[in-house]
């Protein structure tokens, strides 16, 4: 312990992953942490999603390894919003295809950069847990991922026929076991 403790003082032992979000990072006591589980909520349509992508972003842009696996977007979409975003683009002008000369310019640099970031977008509807382990740890096997973020846990699929609230409780405990057992953070 105190070994650790000294270490996080010398600033040789990182606290966390940081997010890229200074105040996200200080709430979460340093960043994201391997083992666990953050849950993002809020009402329907407020753009957790893209702040979750964003996040992932980060985490790659900082060299750590990070997934996004989707239910509700393709890949497509992703990408798109991904190049948007490394590009300072309108989504819209990228969507439509609509850019100006510099805009052309900069999603041709942002495609770049997200050729070699360490960002692995996934869109496979209706996972299982068991579908969501064995991608976490191929992706911990092969890529050393981090950071896994599901969007979003209630298009999990569950074969019990338990309540709905029962099998997302069990999808839950599940991943929170997941997390722990990869040191990742989910």
């Amino acid at each position: 312990f105190l070994d650790r403790l000294q270490s996080r003082a010398d600033g040789s032992e990182a606290i966390g992953i940081p997010t890229g979000i200074p105040e996200l990072d200080y709430l979460l006591g340093g960043g994201l942490k391997g083992g666990k589980q953050v849950v993002l909520a809020a009402r329907p349509s407020v753009g957790k999603s893209s702040f979750a992508q964003q996040i992932c972003v980060n985490v790659a842009l900082a060299g750590h390894g990070a997934a996004f696996l989707s239910q509700e977007m393709s890949k497509a979409e992703l990408t798109d919003r991904c190049a948007a975003n490394l590009g300072r683009i309108d989504l819209g002008n990228i969507v439509t295809g609509k850019m100006d000369s510099d805009e052309w310019s900069r999603v041709t640099d942002a495609v770049e950069r997200m050729r070699d970031l360490p960002l692995y977008l996934d869109d496979q509807p209706a996972l299982s847990l068991h579908d969501i382990a064995a991608k976490a740890r191929m992706l911990k096997r092969q890529h050393n991922v981090k950071v896994i973020v599901l969007d979003y846990i209630q298009l999990c699929a569950a074969g019990d026929k338990d309540s709905r609230h029962h099998q997302i409780e069990q999808l839950s405990r599940g991943l929170k076991t997941l997390a722990k057992q990869l040191d990742v953070t989910i």
